[in-house]
């Protein structure tokens, strides 16, 4: 057990070592990388829910899925393009709503 002096300079230690520049680097260190982790988590979430979402809500193929993110209209009459908009609008859409409730 520890005297009454020894764990005022326990303490004292301790508050000086929060105080230094060694702690603070440190802490912001590992606050990065919780950040990091953190967006990284969630954009797998996210890709995820929209696979799902097209795949089994929308009953798209795997390669629409596959290229949710791109603009390639240029193989696309006018109607299949619009077409294929609307449906990527809604499972964006959808996928962006359940990332807000998670």
């Amino acid at each position: 057990m520890l005297s009454v002096g020894k764990k005022k300079k326990k303490k004292k230690k301790m508050l000086r070592f929060l105080r230094s520049e060694r702690y603070l680097g440190t802490f912001e260190f590992f606050i990065f990388i919780r950040a990091l982790q953190s967006s990284v988590a969630g954009l797998a979430v996210t890709v995820l829910v929209q696979d799902k979402l097209c795949l089994n809500v929308y009953r798209q193929s795997a390669d629409f899925c596959r290229r949710i993110g791109e603009h390639n209209e240029s193989t696309l009459s006018a109607a299949a393009a619009a077409a294929s908009d609307h449906i990527r609008d809604r499972i964006l859409a959808d996928s962006t709503l359940f990332g807000n409730y998670r």
